[in-house]
């Protein structure tokens, strides 16, 4: 599935490429022909903008200890020969943890303090701010240190009542939502708000961003940004327990947070080597298994076929052990599958639609631009052809005036060579009247 969800990965990239070279070669021809106004300018430089920085996320989502990291390290993780991404029994993901790759960034973790949440600003503006971030490199050639490394994003810290109210992690008017206090009157948060892993994987090279969430039912951890985050997600896996179900918490958080179109909804029921009974055959635990699922279906309004029972445990296993018998049993290709089939093909659906929307717009402005120029200078040439009979017998009557005018030059230099002539000779005869002979006489 790897090699065929990168394959897909590479062909959306490559067609973002070509897509953006095409558009940027029709955004300079409309300028080079004053055809481009600036709503349309607007249009090419968002398209442009889009086509270079698209990314597909994907976000796991479900209570807490169902298994979401562990199928994250199962899917994505496991080419580094053991489980990276802390992933044992109890809460381990106490932020959201954002696994992605930006070529201009040092590989590592970056860690936002949960002070931050004393401050005003936005985590967009956070993000824009490294001096706020904590950063540990990764060093890929020590898988072991890098999951040392990446354990961090499981710490905790014991803090006061006054400063886990001024963070926002206690609330005394819903006292049920609130963490338990310690023999010292202390409460256990977070030490870590939100989590970048910039990692070099094939997958995340190609432009896939994975988020992993903290139990959104997970008592003392900020609901809140990893709410405002998953309207971002294109799609998201909805974790459940195949030992239990949905539970009710389960159906809460499916119902109030995770609307949305169903082909973009993955439910995976986890764990289905937990319904391995050495007393029952095959064949009942396969329909323990299959009930299961359609229970699931049936309780969440989904078609059976987006539940997915696996056991991201026994795949992680399976591929770092180099186990295809083992990979099978666990389920996971099929869930892979339908991750290579479904999401990429829907999203590249999405983004060619809006890009051929917004051009089908451009090709509209600029019909209406070329018939309204069409139809001045239709006009201009109609005014013209009026014109034609006039002009030439104004044209006519320019000609007589300047021969005319011409004439009458001709006959005045003639009268003024005359009247040169007598007035040097008039000149002439008045000087003879001054010489010096006469003067002297």
């Amino acid at each position: 599935m790897k090699a065929a969800l990168e394959n897909h990965l590479d062909a959306l990239r490559q067609w973002r490429i070509d897509t953006a070279t095409q558009i940027t070669q029709l955004e300079r021809f409309l300028r080079e022909h004053t055809l481009l106004d600036d709503t349309g300018a607007d249009w090419f430089e968002n398209i442009t903008n889009r086509l270079a920085s698209e990314k597909l996320m994907v976000a796991f989502v479900a209570e807490y200890s169902r298994g979401k990291s562990e199928l994250i390290n199962a899917i994505f993780l496991s080419n580094k020969g053991r489980r990276l991404m802390p992933a044992t029994v109890g809460r381990t993901t106490m932020c959201t943890v954002e696994l992605a790759y930006q070529m201009d960034t040092p590989d590592g973790l970056s860690l936002l303090p949960i002070s931050t949440r004393l401050s005003a600003r936005s985590l967009t503006e956070l993000y824009e701010s490294p001096k706020d971030w904590e950063f540990f490199p990764l060093d890929l050639n020590h898988p072991e240190k890098v999951a040392e490394t990446l354990s961090k994003i499981t710490q905790t810290k014991q803090v006061s009542l006054e400063e886990a109210t001024q963070l926002g992690l206690w609330n005394p008017e819903t006292m049920a939502n609130n963490p338990a206090l310690d023999e010292n009157g202390k409460v256990e948060v977070p030490f870590w708000r939100h989590a970048r892993i910039n990692l070099p994987h094939p997958l995340l090279k190609h432009g896939l961003v994975v988020l992993d969430t903290p139990g959104l039912n997970a008592i003392g951890v900020e609901i809140e940004l990893t709410l405002s985050m998953l309207p971002k997600a294109h799609a998201i896996v909805f974790m459940l327990g195949a030992d239990t179900g949905v539970t009710r918490s389960d159906l809460t958080i499916w119902q109030e947070h995770l609307s949305g179109p169903v082909d973009s909804r993955f439910v995976v029921l986890n764990k289905i080597d937990t319904l391995i009974d050495p007393l029952s055959t095959a064949e009942e635990i396969f329909d323990t298994i299959d009930n299961q699922r359609l229970n699931v279906a049936k309780t969440l309004g989904i078609p059976k076929e987006r539940v997915f029972p696996l056991s991201a445990r026994q795949a992680l296993s399976a591929y770092l052990h180099d186990n295809a018998q083992e990979l099978i049993e666990s389920r996971l290709p099929s869930f892979e599958q339908a991750l290579s089939e479904e999401l990429l093909p829907q999203r590249w659906q999405i983004l060619a639609k809006s890009t051929i929307d917004g051009i089908g717009k451009i090709q509209q402005q600029i019909s209406q631009r070329i018939n309204d120029l069409l139809r001045q200078y239709a006009e201009q040439n109609q005014e013209l052809r009026s014109l034609r009979g006039k002009s030439s017998g104004k044209i006519q009557m320019l000609i007589q005036r300047i021969q005319t005018g011409a004439a009458e030059f001709e006959q005045c230099s003639t009268r003024l060579t005359a009247l040169r002539n007598v007035h040097i000779r008039m000149l002439t005869n008045s000087l003879s009247h001054v010489s010096s002979s006469r003067l002297q006489v």
